[in-house]
């Protein structure tokens, strides 16, 4: 694996030596990394050479900072800025960030609750092999099949007391029935 131990100063100024521990850390493997993280004696150093890296496009730092948002790292617990972070990383393809992404749509973490996207985003992770993602994606199929059998029951329910009103009524025009069949067929209560 890399080196990822702290260069000494030779000579070198303050923004050669951070830009050289970038490209370790960059190079480094998951567990170096880690180790190097925790070399820096304080949580907020770690966040700040989280920050700068994630500010810099690396996908693996942007899903840990966004993490150190979420939890209160070395900072300030702020989940709009662990969503954003989180966004950021799951747009370049990084398969936790991808699950944390969805748990936050899910959950509305950091932004409007979102069960659309965040299926989008577990079904992104779970094809590429997240086993919490595909988990996580069952769930939410079987939650999302429940309401839709209750809102369909649901409107089953009124258009059968429209019916029998209109019978009752003899108000009863073959189009707006039509046209309520239409409706709960486009709002997934009635199977084609």
């Amino acid at each position: 694996g890399a080196d990822v131990t702290i260069a000494r100063n030779d000579g070198k100024n303050a923004e050669d030596l951070l830009t050289e521990e970038l490209e370790k850390y960059k190079e480094a493997s998951l567990a170096e990394k880690k180790s190097y993280e925790e070399g820096f004696g304080t949580k907020k150093d770690s966040f700040e050479y989280l920050k700068k890296l994630a500010d810099q496009g690396d996908p693996e730092a942007q899903n840990s900072l966004a993490l150190c948002y979420e939890d209160g790292e070395g900072t300030d617990i702020d989940l709009k800025k662990a969503f954003e972070y989180y966004e950021k990383s799951a747009d370049q393809g990084n398969v936790d960030a991808q699950y944390n992404l969805a748990i936050c749509y899910e959950e509305g973490s950091g932004i409007e609750i979102n069960i659309s996207k965040a299926f989008q985003y577990y079904e992104k992770s779970a094809s590429q092999g997240n086993l919490d993602a595909q988990s996580s994606l069952i769930e939410l199929r079987k939650v999302i099949n429940k309401k839709s059998v209750a809102k369909g029951s649901g409107q089953m329910q009124e258009l059968r007391s429209r019916l029998i009103n209109a019978v009752n009524n003899k108000n009863l025009e073959e189009s707006s029935i039509e046209a309520e069949v239409r409706a709960l067929t486009s709002a997934g209560a009635i199977i084609d």
